[in-house]
């Protein structure tokens, strides 16, 4: 899980209701970034191949300005079906950051349309523009790769397959394998930054938001819309039994979990090896994060970790449930408390103050976990890595 400077514009997405957008801050002291574009209403559009390989990490022990690669799913093939398409832009699979990929999976037994994994984002390696402009013509951003039929705003549907991201103006298109694009579009949220992502990079959280060096851009789809009904209430159902178990053990207060905010990730190589999800993590609540528990520090979120994640440089960390806390002598280390009473340190690569939000959420690219970290003096946002 690589970790770059940088900022960027996440927006949540309100399902039924439309296109919230929240300016949060990024992975250094942040300005706030300001988006540009007005909504846009949307108005409809292949098939995944073997398994892909996956991407050693290296063995260096992290520190706060070291970065460290996880291993990730690498869909190398499925990418290159697109390169006929991406031709008539003169680019090809290579110009996209494969390496960094971005997968968003269930836990196995989860998913209720086969494959675990829901769909995976991949970032142009290069700024797809100059300064800070918005292309006026179709522009090749990112590929994303559908593992299934991927609900958009106003009752669109994006089918199954594997497309080319393409931004113009304030809509975004997909092309697919046949250099067909959707009739449809959906909103692109253009933003700027005082820091550089650079490499680019790719997150998940309410929408899919790319960035390269002082600009980015997020759209559709959003990662609630994209489950059933009946998965979203099984990721729920599942941490809400690692939180009665973690409340029982008086591990966590009463309350203090935001539980709606829930998000499966996968992390270490086990949960990369099986193709789905090796945890569930949700966030600290409101206010939560100061906690009863005299000498602990803040509460950051919890974990149901189902596979070990083993992570080049860290402990690993076994399946089990988990309280995650900031480690009261040293804000750049987390302690993770097991129901069976161990307690792991991780250290944390990154911690940023962020303007207030409306409420706290994980994104994933990284897992980083959005909360208003508060102790006796008051609380204050801030945006952390938990690895």
């Amino acid at each position: 899980m690589p970790r770059y400077i940088s900022l960027r514009v996440h927006l949540c997405f309100a399902l039924m209701f439309g296109l919230s957008v929240l300016i949060l801050g990024g992975c250094a002291a942040p300005a706030a970034p300001q988006p540009t574009a007005a909504p846009v209403q949307p108005t409809q559009a292949p098939q995944a191949t073997a398994a892909p390989p996956t991407i050693e990490p290296t063995d260096a022990a992290p520190t706060a300005e070291t970065h460290i690669d996880t291993p990730r799913i690498i869909p190398t093939d499925e990418v290159k079906t697109l390169d006929s398409a991406l031709a008539k832009f003169n680019l090809s699979s290579e110009d996209f950051a494969v390496a960094h990929t971005v997968t968003y999976a269930l836990p196995g037994g989860v998913s209720e349309k086969g494959e675990a994994i829901v769909m995976m984002s991949i970032a142009r390696t290069k700024p797809p523009t100059t300064d800070k402009e918005i292309p006026g013509e179709d522009t090749p951003i990112g590929i994303l790769l559908a593992k299934r039929e991927l609900q958009l705003l106003n009752n669109q549907v994006l089918k199954q397959g594997n497309y080319v991201v393409l931004w113009r103006g304030q809509e975004i298109r997909f092309m697919d394998e046949k250099e067909e694009i959707t009739p449809f579009s959906v909103q692109a949220v253009f933003f700027t930054t005082t820091e550089n992502a650079d490499p680019p990079e790719t997150t998940i959280s309410g929408l899919i938001c790319q960035s390269w060096l002082t600009r980015g851009v997020c759209y559709e789809p959003s990662r609630q819309a994209v489950l059933t009904p009946q998965e979203t209430k099984t990721i729920h159902d599942q941490i809400s039994v690692t939180y009665n178990r973690l409340r029982e053990k008086g591990l966590v207060g009463d309350d203090a979990i935001d539980l709606e905010q829930a998000i499966s990730a996968v992390e270490g190589r086990a949960g990369v090896g099986e193709r789905q999800a090796s945890m569930i993590v949700a966030p600290a609540q409101m206010g939560k994060t100061a906690d009863p528990r005299e000498g602990d520090g803040p509460v950051l979120g919890i974990a149901q970790v189902i596979f070990e994640i083993n992570i080049p440089g860290f402990d690993t960390i076994p399946s089990g449930e988990y309280v995650i806390r900031l480690d009261p002598k040293s804000d750049r280390q987390s302690l993770w408390y097991s129901v069976n009473g161990d307690v792991i340190q991780i250290p944390l690569m990154e911690s940023q103050d962020l303007e207030p939000l409306e409420r706290p959420f994980v994104e994933l690219g990284t897992i980083y976990i959005r909360v208003p970290v508060c102790n006796l003096n008051g609380c204050k946002w801030k945006r952390i890595c938990i690895f």
